[in-house]
């Protein structure tokens, strides 16, 4: 398993996530990051969630999915990778327009990998 940290305003979440063969598996849960000691930086952190970037090698639905209430109450920017799943330059854009349906998104090609940008 991976993981990969999501600040929020209130809490810090860790995403463990993970491929095994075809299904897709990601897990959040609190994570005790910064939560015994709320040093200045921790602080200082916990107020940029303005912004979400994710390549988590087919895992981005799940992380989409568990992000799903910081995207609903603070439109944050992402960066998604679009690349790993063949669908996943549809139902990325599908996800996040279900959630708030007022993004304005582009893809941008590079290469082989394409990204999804939400703004």
């Amino acid at each position: 398993m991976n993981s990969l940290s999501l600040l929020t305003r209130d809490k810090v979440f860790q995403i463990l996530y993970g491929v095994k063969q075809e299904k897709t598996e990601a897990k959040i849960m609190p994570s005790q990051i910064g939560e015994k000691k709320k040093n200045k930086s921790y602080e200082h952190r916990q107020l940029h969630h303005k912004n979400i970037r994710t390549d988590a090698e087919g895992a981005e639905r799940e992380i989409i999915k568990g992000a799903k209430e910081t995207i609903k109450n603070f439109k944050p920017r992402m960066a998604i990778a679009a690349y790993h799943l063949p669908d996943d330059k549809k139902v990325i854009p599908e996800l996040i327009l279900s959630i708030r349906d007022d993004y304005k998104y582009k893809l941008v090609n590079k290469g082989e990998e394409k990204d999804l940008f939400f703004f």
